[in-house]
């Protein structure tokens, strides 16, 4: 039971920051889809092959096509919280963590 506790928590804290997203960028899905959604996109994005030029094509268009073949209609913004997703957890530890390197480097002692 406590591993299926752990996992539970484990994809809730993966899945309501993409929820949020989805509500903040105005996309008109209700919570239960955007669950369904959520779980599709991350079992699609962990299936398919990714390097780092294609993790950014992957991390847009996947959301974007499972998303318009739900609501209908094809919007750039469908692409939004993959991307804000990846650039919070990715981008900005990777260059926080180059500053500290850098600034470590040149420390004046």
């Amino acid at each position: 039971f406590i591993i299926a506790f752990y996992s539970a928590l484990r994809y809730a804290s993966f899945s309501i920051p993409y929820i949020l997203l989805i509500k903040l960028f105005g996309i008109e899905l209700s919570l239960q889809t955007a669950l369904c959604v959520v779980g599709i996109i991350f079992l699609v994005q962990t299936v398919l092959p990714a390097f780092l030029v294609s993790d950014l094509i992957i991390r847009g268009s996947v959301p974007l096509g499972i998303i318009s073949s739900i609501t209908g209609n094809s919007s750039v913004i469908y692409m939004a919280p993959g991307y804000v997703l990846y650039f919070a957890n990715l981008v900005i530890p990777a260059l926080a963590g180059a500053f500290i390197i850098i600034a470590s480097r040149y420390k004046v002692k």
